[in-house]
């Protein structure tokens, strides 16, 4: 294979994890970039706290669909990976042509189904009366641009499930520029506001799943090349994507959607609060991207591993994972608790949105400390293909506190906006038991995806 091909079944563990991780971060890190630069664009050059309020709005509902089409490509790349892993090349280029035929119909889909229910999902989120508007067009022009987010998701996780991340890197940054500069264009110069940042967005997307495509398709290191007549869906790939994917799809899009209920609380609030945790949630992202990469990465790890059968390097992985995301944790806690209102100042000089997100920061960083436990925990149990637990084990705490004793405390008992804080901080925690002792018990060591090759009869 060629170098960019990553084999994750040799080599020293921590580094080969470190190596496969850190591109997936950088480019994580890019992604968010869409969304702070947006963020500073539109706040730098609106008058109104109206644009800030409107893309946080827009855009939450935007990321929960996102997140939709992100965990079933986690389907993609597990089976990706354990085949990989197995050598069993025609289950890879199955996979492949099955996950780019699926994504390309989910993005045409979703827009059909969920442009025409923007309003009333706005609606529903108490979304203020001033950024309505621009939230509405915001997210229909978003929406609109599914397709390629759904195309770039497939391939950057296809290349992942074979061990590359660098690719997805590349492609990411050249969006990332072309994303920047054209803020500037449609929202600082043109004055389109929260619709050119929309704008911006899609044509960046557009960008990525363009290099993306050629380069695949371009690949002769793996034992085949790509044709259009290999995009066609294979069930039984279809099915394995499914069983992995649609459980990480779900834990997923419900943790985005609490994260909207509580949006809906704090819209309660007023413009100047919601334009606020919109804020910090942007600065709080880049404190969880480094798990982010790294539950990936340690998911990836374990799919190539487990598909080749080595066992004893999948308890490594995550070993290595949780110290190198708790080094990380330790670094955000320190930001976050010292620096909170310096961070705000970049997006507003409004005292108000200082002063709240700098609260919500300085509560949410107890969780990041935490948290390096359950993604590198849950990032193997999605290796295995068992995301079964990962989701019920998100869900349950986010459902019970995050949805339920926010709504009970905020609006049943009137209790202070810091307690809303409080249980945004607390569900991640409470999943964080119940994975250390599935991890300490081993019964993952047993858990199979894929089906050994059978071996030909012998001639009697």
């Amino acid at each position: 294979m060629a170098a960019m091909t990553g084999n994750l079944t040799e080599g020293v563990v921590w580094k080969r994890l470190l190596r496969f991780s850190v591109p997936m971060l950088i480019a994580n890190l890019l992604q968010a970039v869409y969304g702070l630069v947006d963020m500073l664009v539109i706040g730098r050059f609106m008058t109104t706290t109206a644009g800030l309020s409107a893309v946080t709005n827009g855009s939450q509902t935007v990321q929960l669909i996102n997140t939709l089409i992100f965990g079933l490509c986690v389907g993609g790349q597990v089976v990706v990976g354990q085949y990989f892993g197995a050598k069993q090349m025609d289950g890879v280029k199955r996979t492949i042509g099955t996950m780019l035929c699926f994504c390309v119909v989910l993005g045409v889909a979703i827009p059909a189904v969920f442009i025409p229910l923007s309003r009333p999902i706005l609606h529903a989120m108490h979304t203020p009366t001033e950024a309505f508007r621009y939230a509405f067009v915001y997210m229909a022009i978003c929406l609109g641009g599914t397709v390629c987010v759904a195309g770039y998701q497939a391939i950057a996780a296809i290349l992942r499930g074979l061990g590359d991340a660098r690719r997805p890197l590349w492609f990411i940054l050249i969006a990332a520029c072309f994303n920047i500069v054209l803020d500037l264009i449609f929202v600082g110069v043109l004055q389109m506001g929260p619709a050119g940042a929309a704008v911006a967005t899609v044509i960046a997307q557009c960008l990525a799943l363009i290099c993306a495509l050629i380069y695949l398709f371009r690949r002769t290191d793996l034992g085949f090349r790509l044709r259009g007549r290999d995009l066609r869906i294979s069930g039984p790939e279809l099915r394995l994507v499914v069983k992995v994917g649609v459980p990480s799809a779900i834990q997923y899009v419900f943790v985005n959607f609490a994260a909207v209920f509580v949006t809906s609380l704090v819209n309660r609030y007023g413009v100047d609060v919601s334009a606020a945790i919109g804020a910090a949630a942007r600065v709080e992202v880049f404190s969880l991207l480094p798990h982010q990469a790294l539950g990936s990465a340690v998911s990836a790890m374990v799919a190539q591993n487990m598909g080749a059968e080595r066992v004893d390097r999948v308890s490594a992985t995550v070993k290595s994972g949780i110290r190198m995301a708790f080094i990380w944790s330790l670094v955000a806690v320190f930001c976050f608790q010292v620096f909170p209102a310096r961070f705000m100042t970049m997006f507003s000089d409004n005292p108000m949105v200082i002063a709240q997100g700098a609260l919500y920061l300085r509560i949410m960083s107890v969780a990041c400390l935490l948290g390096c436990l359950t993604i590198c925990i849950h990032g193997l149990v999605i290796g295995l293909g068992f995301s079964r637990f990962a989701m019920i084990n998100t869900l349950i705490p986010q459902f019970c506190v995050r949805i339920v004793l926010a709504w009970v405390l905020n609006v049943a008992l009137g209790c202070p906006l810091w307690t809303l804080y409080l249980c945004t901080m607390l569900a991640p925690v409470c999943s964080v038991p119940a994975a250390v002792i599935y991890y300490l018990s081993g019964r993952w060591k047993n858990r199979r995806l894929l089906k050994p090759p059978q071996k030909p009869a012998e001639k009697a």
